[in-house]
């Protein structure tokens, strides 16, 4: 029987929070990426699942998870922080 692959990230990216993020990243001339890979590869489907399930709970305590960024050193968001992920300028 032949095995079938899933790409994770592509499932993330059509739910209705994940393609809202790609807009708003896509607008603005954002990009994630993960310390460590290739530009061009992207974050991988582990990251990406992190991400966008980070994404929502993030929401959900009056936006906590995103105010945190403008405290945090980096300019972090919680589901930056814990996927190892960035938000950086395309260029």
């Amino acid at each position: 029987m032949p095995r079938t692959s899933i790409d994770i990230s592509a499932l993330i990216d059509e739910s209705p929070v994940g393609s809202f993020q790609i807009g708003i990243l896509l607008l603005l001339g954002l990009t994630v990426v993960k310390r460590g890979e290739i530009g061009g590869r992207g974050i991988g489907w582990k990251a990406a699942l992190i991400r966008a399930v980070v994404l929502v709970l993030a929401g959900l305590p009056l936006g906590l998870g995103w105010v945190w960024a403008f405290f945090e050193k980096d300019k972090r968001a919680f589901q930056d922080l814990a996927a190892g992920t960035w938000v950086v300028r395309a260029r």
